[in-house]
């Protein structure tokens, strides 16, 4: 029979008992089995999956009172006198990426120029760690490289334009700053917020 018995409640790092009661004329030998339920299936919460085997003699003493003594065996680790069940917390990591736009404009006109693909390239840094690539799109919007978080923090990165080698375009050498703060929800997941500085639009002139 699978129906428990008895069953506990706890949060956190805390103790518990179970507390059962046998009568005069209930004397014998009991089988329990405890183990935690996993059913609540908590984000990012690792059920401990072990088991404790409980043997519980009842007696009577001859004096009027009922005896008890209690055996317990957890498989793999042995006899013990106390359950101790562990939990083990994790969360899942995120993938994010920056956002930024491009622009090439004629500085004579200050007309927007047409770009292709890949015309020009950027780089993400967390201190003196390059942590990102980026390149322009044709539609003027920037892809930079993804980055993977897998705990909580505040990471400032800093984003600049690699100057090229044409003579016929000024670079934008603007230095753009972002803070990304990735959280704990709590339930095995990470959240990432952005705050820019600034919008990153980098502007290129064409000079010929």
């Amino acid at each position: 029979d699978n129906t428990p018995v008895k069953s506990a409640t706890v949060n956190g790092a805390q103790s518990f008992e179970m507390l059962m009661s046998f009568a005069d004329g209930e004397e014998g030998i009991y089988y329990f089995v405890m183990k935690e339920d996993s059913s609540p299936n908590a984000g990012g919460v690792g059920y401990d999956a072990g088991e404790y085997r409980i043997t519980v003699n009842i007696s009577d003493s001859g004096n009027g009172a009922l005896t008890a003594s209690v055996d317990m065996y957890r498989p793999g680790v042995g006899n013990t006198t106390e359950a101790v069940f562990t939990n083990e917390y994790g969360v899942t990591p995120i993938t994010v990426a920056l956002m930024g736009t491009k622009s090439l404009i004629n500085s004579v006109t200050q007309k927007a120029l047409s770009m292709t693909d890949g015309m020009f390239s950027f780089e993400v840094f967390e201190g003196d760690n390059r942590v990102a690539n980026g390149v322009s799109l044709a539609d003027g919007t920037i892809k930079f490289d993804s980055i993977t978080y897998t705990g909580t923090g505040i990471h400032t990165y800093k984003v600049v334009e690699c100057a090229g080698n044409d003579d016929g375009i000024i670079y934008d050498t603007t230095v753009f700053t972002v803070t990304v703060t990735v959280t704990d929800n709590g339930d095995g997941t990470l959240s990432a917020s952005f705050e820019y500085e600034a919008p990153i639009a980098f502007v290129n002139k064409y000079v010929h």
